[in-house]
């Protein structure tokens, strides 16, 4: 009897000692693979990461040639010429030209394109015409007046209501009608009756016309 007894408490003592083995062994396997789990999230961020970088800096060298092959965001109203020059060579100083400033060029599989940045006035703005020709013809083009906060002049109400009061010209359309006329190098002359009272603002147009048109050889 006392044989039995002690049989089972030996038997009991092995079985919980074989529970416990069991238990630490389960519980080391449920920690190697929450590490396993942890070092692969690890990974797979480590890997979205690379990719995310490696996406910003397509798309950021995306953007700046999209730039070109969009018109300016009027809704916000700005113009960013930082990103309209990124990657562009400059082509052409303007030094002996009466259009001071410069012009720049780039090109891709989608034409050329032929950026002007004019000199900033005592106003705080400048000029600043962009035109994208393919195969001799023009496909795109800007013309606008921007400061250093790449807000456009036409966007400024006040300036747009002291011009009209002061010269009875609309000069958002003017400046509207100078970026339709960047598109048509054949035309010679402008509608005097879309320029009326802004001569000084003409002529620089049509000097910095005569200039991307030379440089992106149109004929004018």
């Amino acid at each position: 009897m006392k044989r039995t007894l002690k049989t089972g408490a030996l038997a009991l003592a092995l079985t919980l000692t074989l529970a416990g083995c069991g238990n630490k062994a389960e519980q080391a396997a449920n920690n190697a693979q929450a590490a396993a789990n942890k070092a692969e999230q690890a990974a797979n961020e480590a890997i979205n990461q690379a990719e995310d970088t490696a996406k910003n800096a397509a798309d950021g060298a995306e953007d700046a040639v999209n730039a070109f092959r969009a018109k300016v965001d009027t809704t916000s109203g700005t113009f960013d010429l930082a990103k309209y020059k990124e990657g562009m060579e400059e082509v052409k100083k303007l030094d002996d030209n009466d259009a001071k400033g410069t012009i720049y060029k780039m090109t891709d599989e989608n034409g050329d394109y032929y950026l002007y940045e004019g000199e900033e006035n005592a106003e705080g703005y400048k000029t600043v015409a962009y035109l994208s020709t393919k195969d001799g013809k023009v496909m795109d083009t800007f013309y606008n007046f921007i400061d250093k906060d790449n807000q456009l002049r036409t966007n400024d109400e006040e300036y747009i209501k002291n011009t009209l009061d002061q010269t009875g010209n609309d000069m958002a359309k003017t400046v509207a009608y100078f970026e339709e006329m960047l598109a048509k190098p054949e035309v010679d002359d402008l509608d005097d009756t879309k320029v009326k009272g802004v001569e000084q603002i003409k002529e620089e147009f049509e000097e910095i016309a005569d200039e991307l048109f030379d440089v992106a050889g149109l004929d004018n």
